[in-house]
């Protein structure tokens, strides 16, 4: 009977520092996460007068159509009436 309500005394000790401790386990581990997720989105290493531009490197602009194949013409499209 003694051994038992050791065993009862122990667990009811472990649950109580559980109960205090897992909030702050949890806080310091949210605010861990959210520090390394922070660091991943703020690269000070863009001048601020560029953030949120798109910079495309690598690639040459492309023209359509060469010049040499013949000029340009404007045309209209014409919608005739059925009868």
């Amino acid at each position: 009977m003694e051994s038992f309500l050791w065993f009862v005394f122990i667990l009811l000790i472990i649950g109580l520092v559980l109960r205090f401790l897992t909030p702050l386990l949890l806080q310091w581990f949210v605010k861990r996460t959210m520090k390394k997720m922070n660091n991943g989105f703020n690269n000070n290493d863009v001048p601020n007068n560029e953030k949120g531009k798109t910079k495309i490197s690598g690639q040459k602009p492309e023209t359509k159509v060469p010049k040499e194949v013949g000029e340009y013409v404007d045309f209209e499209s014409i919608i005739e009436e059925e009868k």
